[in-house]
């Protein structure tokens, strides 16, 4: 075997699994942050202030999670607290399921949670 042949035995297969680790490594980030954000719309639908938004925009994200199963949307609310805390507009990106998507339409009023504090949002609407 030439030299460049036994070069090139070597090298693809390890590049071959180095690109796998990586990609490997790569998914269990992505696993791990959303599972943190998970945990943390959890905590602010259990601590958080009620309020309503109106849903003043709904953007398709063009991202979809799970095939065609859940659509990515982009949300521009008009939060309205009740208790003691100023309006204000905030942007949230979730995931809707096509059934549930005039739920979230244009002019719609939807339940949230605010965290006082961050002014992070969690929608208590059933988004599947």
């Amino acid at each position: 075997m030439e030299r460049s042949g036994m070069v090139a035995a070597i090298l693809v297969p390890l590049i071959l699994l180095s690109a796998l680790v990586f990609a490997l490594h790569m998914n269990g980030k992505h696993k791990r942050r959303l599972a943190g954000e998970e945990a943390r719309r959890q905590a602010v639908l259990a601590h958080g202030v009620p309020a309503v938004a109106q849903v003043l925009e709904q953007t398709d994200t063009g991202r979809r999670l799970g095939a065609d199963e859940y659509f990515i949307l982009s949300l521009r609310l008009d939060v309205l607290p009740e208790a003691g805390m100023e309006p204000f507009q905030s942007e949230l990106t979730l995931p809707v399921s096509p059934a549930r998507l005039s739920y979230f339409a244009e002019g719609k009023l939807i339940k949230v949670r605010i965290d006082a504090a961050t002014r992070e949002l969690a929608v208590e609407e059933r988004t599947k």
